[in-house]
């Protein structure tokens, strides 16, 4: 298997396995919210940077979503999917490295600014 097939089915292994580990952390984690929320985001961020980086095709990140069978998982994979594939796929792996931190600050900073708003509402 070339060396660039084999980047692509590791990295849609890691995305689905993942998303397993999301959807159980998620229901387990229910009662807490916040940062955990925060941190789960930012890590299914990564996962779905490194797929694209990696060059999987969008078809089947989002078929990976689709498969969770959780409206709110798949959800947030599909916006996910639809915001990496806004970002070139980069040859040098430093920049694939670059654009990997940068998805997933991007996702964090608007989580945390979120959670910020909304802890403000409450005070």
């Amino acid at each position: 298997m070339p060396l660039k097939a084999k980047q692509i089915k590791v990295a849609l292994l890691s995305l689905a396995t993942g998303l397993s580990l999301t959807s159980i952390v998620a229901i387990a984690a229910s009662a807490s919210e916040g940062m955990d929320d925060c941190k789960r985001l930012e890590s299914s961020a990564e996962l779905v940077m490194r797929a694209r980086q990696a060059g999987a095709p969008m078809s089947k990140i989002w078929k990976v979503a689709e498969d969770t069978h959780d409206d709110y998982l798949e959800a947030m994979y599909k916006m996910l999917a639809k915001n990496a594939y806004e970002t070139p796929q980069y040859s040098t792996e430093p920049m694939q490295q670059r654009a990997v931190v940068d998805f997933q600050n991007t996702f964090f900073l608007a989580c945390i600014s979120n959670l910020e708003k909304k802890t403000k509402k409450k005070s």
